[in-house]
């Protein structure tokens, strides 16, 4: 089995979510996610968290969640209130 590199550290609040940790994001916080239907235009939906859909802690695409709206999408960067 190959070894995996670790992952990269995790971003500051506003900085890009991609590759961020699962623990970097909680219910109720708002973010800029892109939907699946979305992803080849990279066209980010705003939302607060609802639920975090990925298992693992880390994910190089992004931590996928659903919002409160229903949309679901993986993270790309937080909002700086």
């Amino acid at each position: 089995r190959r070894s995996r590199t670790p992952p990269p550290p995790m971003p500051d609040p506003g900085q890009p979510g991609r590759e961020c940790h699962r623990s970097a994001i909680t219910a109720g916080m708002d973010v800029y996610v892109v939907k699946k239907e979305d992803q080849r235009t990279d066209k980010e939906t705003k939302g607060t968290v609802s639920r975090l859909l990925t298992n693992s802690s880390y994910h190089p695409r992004g931590i996928k969640v659903m919002l409160t709206s229903g949309e679901v999408g993986r993270v790309v960067r937080f909002v700086v209130v």
